[in-house]
């Protein structure tokens, strides 16, 4: 199974590590009580995103646990503390722990990185080397690390830092890394650079003036709503990112809000446009927050809302007469400036309503050259109106650089939109979260990109809040020159900052902005960054391609099927779409194709026919299977039905696999027949039944590790439930107060563990799965030392979070136990006796079909 843009998969809050709760697409891999989740359903999972993946730990530990990651990497809080571990100085680190980790990954499948351990034995020599080469199965490790030398301290470290499972299962191409396979001709696409240039647009008077009094209407009333009742205030922050926007966007929020709060509308005050925002701390609906109809007694709105009315016409009649619009005109210039020197340009806005405002103006002076690309779908101006067509055609007609030459985007084109043929890009607003404009600026900052580079404008009202916190970030952050991902949990910080700058009072925002800002930049000069950072966890070596060749690449795959005497009456050519089909399939037509870059361009009108595809599937399936004959053959298929559908074909002259489409056909053309008796048939046979073992001994294997790799991992969450329990009950016997009926003992040694089987279940149920001795208790465990300062009834509830917690993962420990036990004791499953056809030259027929079967080919 492949997931695409799988960092979407995450926590609502990752913050919080307290509380896991999984967003829908990490709930629907993860799987709830009782259901296992997608992950656990398939054979292989792959996950793939474009996204810079430089992000909280907790979330890449997210995505390596359905990955299937085990041992103590696959418990939360012992793969958080590695890496923190990491973070410290040399002499701080517990080293003990962190050898601990290392010993788990190598018996859970990790291998050395040889060429580390060559370069390292380089640097510190080859005793040296092998003294820190065994530290992790070592029993007298503290005493070695104390004699290390400063050279060799940081081989070790860097030997934990590289020693990880990510080096196992996250691969990455990184923009160096795709450089360098340019540089050595194994990428022949342009990898461009990138030419940003942040304009302050200062505001005429009249404008300046009426910004003030609103933004200082919504900093007041939301402060009033957050009063009466927290959360109350979040329509107020929505209104602020408007008003970072546009005027016009500003204003279309009020006439709603003037319409909800008279009584007119009962229409919903928030946009999806509103909503659609990562950063957003709240998931509070606008029907939750107000009720202004009459109540049962006659009564009318709220008084918390009605002096809010005068306010809202006052400033809607004075943004109707607003005459300027420097923002507007900022870009006016810049479209007349860029259109001389380049074809076309992306105008990227957070909101729809800016994109209406602004595709009315412009078309008065570009007309039809001007095309909207947002939620609603693509839209062209006809000459009369703006007509909805598809996206397809906006962006087929924009790549072609003839007849739009300025495409405005709100969010909904931030990912999956690739526009390799245009070299400008204009933010009309900045996203308080910068990572939203990295991710815009990705829609053109891609590999083939035409323009060598490509520019990038980032408006701001000069003067604003938002205008103020961009000044003040690090240069890197400003400029958006290089991918800014790598900062990515920094820059989670900076809408926050911003909303709450935006709702202080001034005496307090300047204050506010100094402080946080100069903390982020202090994080982002010292690389004092919470999250992994890939590049040093993750080998990106670049590597000559090699390995297997495809059996049956895709072009290889398009001509066999639809000229195939079986196939080709279903197939006729796309009327339309060059280089597509339609295929006459179960009743249906249906517009398909081969090419990768031919679905990337109509995604909505084509399917695509590649691997994996459930109608490629059902296509191959229904292709009768070749008969063959007996005598005079070049070539042997083998092929079997269950326990898996799979085909193998033979060379008759060396008996020899055939890897590929081409080989094949090679060989049937030679047209070199040899007869082939019962012996050499039978050879052929054995053959491919060795390699069928083979290949379900590797499912097998495969298998029996992930269950291993579960297994060990939940043993280890008992593990340390348990120890937290013993830590809790030890805190609450030292601040034993008057009323506590149970005196327990102060007690740190392994009775401790003992005594917590009075509470029976699932306690001593969890106590009984483990087999190795439990770490005995510390009093200067800083656990333990944190628990002690806590209240009474904060432990209780932790205590009974604890038993909830062991409850579940004894009984998934149980059911993987026992599914494991009953693994062991089946045989691998038996495969059917294979199907053997022999072919030659002649048999024409028979040829296609074999090129028609191709795709199963082992």
């Amino acid at each position: 199974m492949l997931v695409d843009e799988a960092h979407h998969a995450r926590r609502k809050d990752f913050l919080n590590k307290d509380q896991f709760r999984p967003n829908r697409l990490l709930e629907l891999l993860l799987g709830t009580e009782g259901w296992p989740g997608l992950a656990s359903k398939t054979r292989g999972l792959l996950l793939l995103t474009a996204t810079p993946m430089q992000v909280d730990p907790v979330e890449v530990f997210d995505l390596l646990k359905l990955l299937g990651m085990g041992g103590r990497w696959g418990v939360e809080g012992s793969f958080l503390r590695y890496f923190d571990e990491l973070r410290q100085p040399f002499e701080e680190i517990d080293w003990p722990f962190v050898l601990g980790m290392l010993e788990d990954q190598f018996t859970t499948g990790g291998q050395w990185d040889e060429a580390f351990c060559r370069i390292a034995e380089g640097r510190v020599g080859a005793v040296a080397w092998d003294q820190i080469r065994r530290l992790p199965r070592s029993r007298n490790a503290e005493a070695v690390i104390r004699q290390l030398d400063g050279q060799a301290q940081g081989v070790l470290r860097e030997l934990a830092v590289r020693h990880t499972p990510l080096g196992r299962h996250v691969f990455r191409n990184t923009r160096s890394l795709l450089r360098a396979y340019r540089k050595q001709g194994l990428l022949k696409e342009n990898v461009p650079d990138r030419e940003p240039r942040p304009e302050w647009i200062e505001m005429k008077p009249d404008e300046w003036e009426l910004y003030e009094r609103i933004e200082k209407y919504i900093r007041n009333h939301y402060q009033k709503y957050e009063a009466e009742r927290r959360g109350l205030g979040f329509i107020m922050t929505v209104y602020r990112r408007r008003l970072t926007s546009s005027f016009y966007a500003i204003q279309q929020s009020l006439e709603r809000r003037l319409a909800y709060l008279k009584g007119e509308s009962q229409a919903d005050l928030l946009t999806d446009d509103d909503l659609d925002q990562d950063d957003l701390d709240t998931d509070v609906s606008e029907d939750l927050l107000f009720d202004t109809g009459d109540d049962q007694d006659g009564a009318s709105a709220p008084a918390l809302f009605l002096d809010e009315i005068q306010y809202v016409i006052r400033f809607l009649g004075d943004l109707r007469a607003l005459g300027a619009d420097s923002k507007f005109e900022q870009l006016a210039r810049d479209l007349a400036d860029v259109l001389k020197r380049r074809d076309t340009v992306i105008v990227f806005t957070q909101y729809t309503d800016t994109l209406d405002y602004l595709r009315d103006k412009l078309r008065h002076v570009y007309g039809d050259q001007v095309a909207c690309y947002s939620g609603r779908g693509g839209e062209r101006w006809d000459g009369q109106r703006w007509v909805v067509t598809s996206k397809e055609n906006i962006k087929a007609a924009f790549r072609e650089r003839q007849d739009i030459k300025i495409l405005l985007c709100t969010e909904s084109a931030s990912e999956g939109l690739n526009l390799q043929t245009c070299g400008v890009l204009i933010n009309y607003e900045m996203p308080w979260n910068p990572m939203r404009a990295e991710q815009r600026i990705g829609r053109i900052d891609r590999i083939g990109q035409v323009f060598q580079k490509v520019w990038i404008r980032n408006y701001f009202y000069d003067g604003t809040v938002e205008a103020t916190v961009y000044q003040r970030l690090d240069q890197r952050i400003t400029s958006f020159e290089s991918v800014v991902g790598e900062l990515q949990p920094i820059l989670t910080q900076v809408a926050r900052v911003i909303e709450a700058a935006a709702m202080a009072n001034d005496k307090r925002r300047g204050e506010l902005i100094a402080q946080e800002i100069a903390e982020i930049n202090r994080q982002i000069q010292e690389k004092d960054i919470s999250a992994l950072n890939l590049d040093n966890l993750v080998d990106d070596t670049v590597e000559a391609a090699g390995g297997e060749p495809s059996p049956v690449t895709l072009p290889e795959l398009e001509r066999t099927i639809v000229t195939s005497s079986a196939m080709r009456g279903r197939f006729e050519p796309h009327p339309e779409i060059a280089g597509a089909h339609l295929l006459d399939w179960r009743g249906t037509c249906q517009a398909v194709t081969f090419n990768a870059e031919l679905f990337d361009e109509y995604p909505n009108t084509l399917r695509l026919l590649t691997y994996g595809s459930g109608l490629l599937e059902e296509i191959v399936q229904a292709v009768a299977p070749p008969k063959g004959g007996t005598g005079g053959a070049e070539v042997v298929r083998c092929s079997q039905a269950a326990p898996w559908p799979l085909v193998g074909f033979y060379g008759v002259q060396n008996g020899s696999p055939v890897r590929t489409l081409t080989e094949l056909r090679q060989i049937l053309d030679r047209g070199s027949a040899v007869t082939l008796d019962d012996n050499g048939r039978q050879g052929l046979v054995s053959a491919f039944n060795t390699a069928v073992v083979q290949l379900m001994a590797r499912e097998t294997q495969a298998a029996d590790s992930r269950r291993k790799a579960h297994i060990s991992s939940l043993t280890e969450e008992l593990r340390q439930l348990l120890t937290q329990a013993v830590y809790i009950e030890l805190a609450q016997a030292v601040n034993l107060d008057l009323f506590d009926t149970e005196h327990l003992p102060v007690d740190f040694s392994d009775q401790a563990y003992e005594r917590l089987k009075r509470h029976k279940y699932p306690f001593a149920g969890a106590l009984k799965q483990i087999s190795d001795p439990l770490p005995r208790p510390q009093p200067e465990d800083p656990s333990f030392m944190k628990m002690q300062a806590s209240k009474r009834d904060v432990l209780i509830r932790r205590f009974e979070s604890i038993r909830s917690k062991l409850g579940d993962r004894l009984h998934q420990l149980v059911a993987a136990k026992e599914a494991a036990n009953s693994a062991t004791t089946q045989s691998l499953p038996l495969a059917s006796p294979p199907t053997v056809a022999c072919f030659r030259a002649s048999d024409v027929t028979a040829a296609e079909t074999i090129e028609g079967a191709a795709p199963g080919t082992y």
